[in-house]
């Protein structure tokens, strides 16, 4: 715990939210097209900087391998490439799932920088890293507050189906950079330590594999258990059988708890955002 006390973090942190107050204030009182375009032109730039990431010495003295990261790797990845066109979007659904994805990926990116804890915005990895996940967070909250964005209600219901749609296209684009060679293949159906910082192949923390309890208890057993009669093989062991052993459904096994804890969380959230679209919406089911 001593990593979130350091002098860096705790700048970090703080310029977080003085960037949040800068915003505001400066673009309170602008044009409604004047805000948007502000906003928008950070988002693309935010998109750029995703990709131009690979001119840094970390990432391309790792090439090919570090395609890896400039592609569909982890959540934040994902909704920095959708966050410029959800603000072009008409369809609400889409521009809400990606507005709130984006702030809970960059808030938690911030405050639990796992890769950055000896890093700081000084430093360029450390800048382009923060300023990434610091648009993620604030364009969409920034939008909110300047009223150029108002959530819909209606749309609490996609929420969590939005978050296995985004587990998946990461489990996909996984599994391809597998086959293609610039992403390692699992050891094993039973190996934790793989990419699974956005939970798509159980509810584990990836490094430590602490699995989270109070997620797993509301897995199903037949989500998360190998049948009986599979066997795998490996140049070591041959064929062995992994009947019965521990094995949660890539994806799949996080339907329940997202049922349990994000539709109820969501119905909170998005009826806060638009209490009167929340009024409207069951008086006109109560109509019916």
């Amino acid at each position: 715990m001593a990593e979130f006390t350091t002098a860096s973090y705790v700048i970090t942190v703080v310029v977080m939210f003085v960037l949040l107050i800068v915003m505001w204030a400066v673009l309170k009182d602008r044009k409604d097209s004047t805000k948007k375009t502000v906003l928008l032109v950070l988002a693309w730039l935010n998109f750029a900087l995703h990709f131009l990431k690979i001119l840094l010495p970390k990432y391309y003295g790792n090439w090919p391998y570090s395609l890896f990261n400039l592609s569909f790797d982890n959540l934040c990845s994902v909704n920095t490439m959708l966050l410029p066109f959800a603000m072009l979007s008409k369809k609400q659904g889409f521009k809400d799932c990606v507005f709130m994805m984006s702030f809970v990926g960059g808030l938690g990116a911030v405050f639990y920088a796992h890769d950055m804890f000896n890093a700081t915005i000084y430093i360029v990895e450390g800048f382009r890293y923060y300023f990434c996940h610091y648009c993620l967070f604030l364009l969409p909250l920034v939008a909110l507050l300047i009223h150029v964005y108002k959530p819909s209600f209606k749309s609490f219901w996609k929420l969590p189906l939005f978050v296995l749609f985004e587990m998946a296209i990461i489990f996909f684009n996984n599994a391809w950079l597998s086959e293609i060679g610039l992403l390692k293949m699992r050891v094993n159906l039973t190996d934790r330590d793989y990419v699974n910082s956005a939970f798509v192949y159980g509810p584990y923390f990836y490094r430590n594999e602490e699995v989270l309890g109070f997620i797993d208890i509301f897995v199903p057993k037949f989500f998360k258990t190998i049948p009986e009669g599979f066997t795998y093989y490996d140049t070591l062991r041959g064929f062995y059988d992994n009947g019965g052993l521990t094995h949660y459904w890539p994806v799949a096994w996080a339907i329940c708890p997202l049922i349990v804890y994000v539709y109820p969380l969501s119905f909170l959230i998005y009826m806060g955002l638009d209490f009167k679209g929340f009024k409207q919406f069951f008086r006109i089911k109560n109509r019916s």
